[in-house]
């Protein structure tokens, strides 16, 4: 219940933003777009050290202020799995995320740098001679991050994203760095 009544509150945090977002006049394009990301999940903390690399999938929704100014909403999920002396981890996340997305147009592409806050839904679950525990948090994490991309047509980009995100849930009672890397693929229709 606490992580719908949070993820409720940074819907409506984000939701007056967006009527603030005032169209763009020049060729840079429209004032809002739709992103889809596909990419891999770097597990990066000790904690989940046993862990390869994973995949990570989502959406995003983003009004701009202006060329280079914009907000975004997003939801994703990530999964990476691993094995180390007969125990299987298993790390899955679902984060709700807003950032400021700062962009700086150079003729047909854009680069930009993003930061923001995220509330997650970490699932740490282990398996040991078929025996099953699930760890499941919900907490506040942040993220920053890098992009380049490209313009395929007026209204959409293709891309690259890295972004870095620092998490760190109390599971089990343990504080617990949850730190991940994920590099990815974008898709972006503005409109």
């Amino acid at each position: 219940m606490r992580a719908l009544a949070a993820a409720l509150a940074a819907v409506a945090l984000l939701t007056p933003a967006v009527g603030l977002a005032q169209p763009v006049s020049d060729a840079s394009g429209p004032d809002t777009y739709l992103q889809l990301h596909l990419g891999a999940v770097f597990p990066r903390s000790s904690a989940l050290d046993p862990l390869d690399p994973g995949y990570d999938v989502g959406g995003t929704f983003g009004a701009r202020f202006n060329p280079n100014v914009s907000v975004e909403g997003a939801l994703a999920y990530e999964r990476a799995e691993g094995s180390s002396s007969g125990t299987t981890l298993v790390y899955q996340d679902l984060p709700f995320t807003v950032s400021l997305r700062l962009r700086v147009p150079v003729q047909r592409m854009e680069l930009s740098g993003l930061g923001g806050v995220g509330l997650h839904n970490p699932w740490l679950t282990t398996r040991l001679a078929g025996v099953r525990t699930t760890e499941h948090a919900t907490a506040f994490g942040y993220h920053l991050g890098a992009a380049i991309a490209a313009e395929l047509w007026p209204t959409t980009l293709v891309g690259v994203e890295a972004r870095w995100t620092f998490l760190d849930p109390r599971l089990d009672g343990v504080r617990t760095r949850l730190d991940t890397l994920r590099i990815a693929a974008t898709l972006q229709y503005r409109f």
